[in-house]
């Protein structure tokens, strides 16, 4: 039950940000200028960190929908593949967008809802990830032994 809800999850997070590549990531204002807006298929680190946790969500639907995957590590790949698209999304919310001529800085980027959509929608795909991938570590049916008294 914990492997569909977390799927769920994770699903849901990647439709947010599937959805949230097109709103507006960056606003760029230089004086004299109109103001100029970007969403994430402008910025490399936002569109390769976007498409790394959507391959990511993909892997966990895989993981689930397959129950023979027994294998730590097999299930720990799309918890890390989604682990390093949000860094790339947490970079490119740090380094924000500025627009600069022969080393001078003509005007700032301003982060939109997209930069914090994204960095929320991999979040809840990293969530649901986790969830999905090691909610139930033992098959179906499984009942673990209770620990033995050593006192007596």
């Amino acid at each position: 039950m914990r492997r569909m809800v977390g799927m769920a999850v994770a699903l849901g997070g990647g439709v947010l940000l599937v959805v949230n590549l097109f709103l507006t990531w960056f606003t760029v204002e230089v004086e004299g200028f109109e103001p100029e807006s970007g969403n994430a298929f402008d910025f490399g680190l936002a569109i390769i960190g976007s498409i790394v946790v959507i391959f990511g969500v993909v892997a966990v639907v895989d993981v689930v929908r397959n129950p023979e995957v027994r294998s730590p590590w097999l299930r720990l790949l799309p918890v890390a593949v989604i682990t390093v698209g949000t860094a790339l999304l947490v970079v490119q919310l740090v380094v924000g967008h500025d627009v600069a001529y022969d080393g001078a800085v003509l005007g700032e980027g301003v982060r939109g809802i997209g930069v914090y959509l994204g960095l929320g929608a991999s979040i809840i795909a990293l969530a649901g990830s986790a969830l999905a991938c090691f909610g139930s570590a033992f098959p179906p049916g499984y009942v673990p032994k209770p620990p033995r008294d050593h006192a007596a």
